[in-house]
């Protein structure tokens, strides 16, 4: 675990928005869906996707995968795009299973609550790729001071 300063990021995708239990499901299905359609974005500078995430709060979450991009974006189209803001994050470099991305953020929680730091609603997981290929991810959650 680290702290590091994030830059603003945009991801530009396709979103869902569901209870915690549901995502399960719903966001595989948002996966395939921008796959199918992915050669209509911009290509990832990396050609790494993200699944950027907020919690609306009572159990209510709102995901968008899709493309980080930085900067000014514009696209056109059916897309959906979320914004992380730029800020403190604690990132995680996460080499487990995709199936298992939510210990990696509990880890964040635990080491964020020992060390007496706030976090936010903001989540970012960077590591997909369009073959599904199993590599690290690198997870963020924001600071609140």
């Amino acid at each position: 675990m680290k702290i590091v300063q994030l830059d603003a990021t945009v991801v530009v995708g396709v979103p869902v928005t569901a209870r915690f239990d549901e995502l399960s499901r719903l966001v595989p299905a948002a996966w395939e869906r921008l796959f199918q359609r992915c050669d209509e974005l911009p290509q990832p500078e990396d050609g790494l996707f993200a699944e950027a995430s907020f919690s609306l709060g009572d159990g209510l979450y709102h995901e968008t995968v899709g493309v980080p991009l930085k900067g000014d974006v514009r696209v056109q189209g059916p897309w959906s795009l979320a914004l992380i803001p730029a800020g403190r994050f604690v990132v995680h470099h996460f080499t487990g299973s995709v199936e298992n991305i939510g210990l990696g953020f509990q880890e964040i929680y635990d080491w964020a609550g020992a060390e007496g730091l706030g976090l936010g609603s903001y989540k970012l997981d960077l590591g997909y790729t369009t073959g599904g290929s199993t590599r690290p991810h690198d997870l963020y959650i924001d600071i609140i001071d």
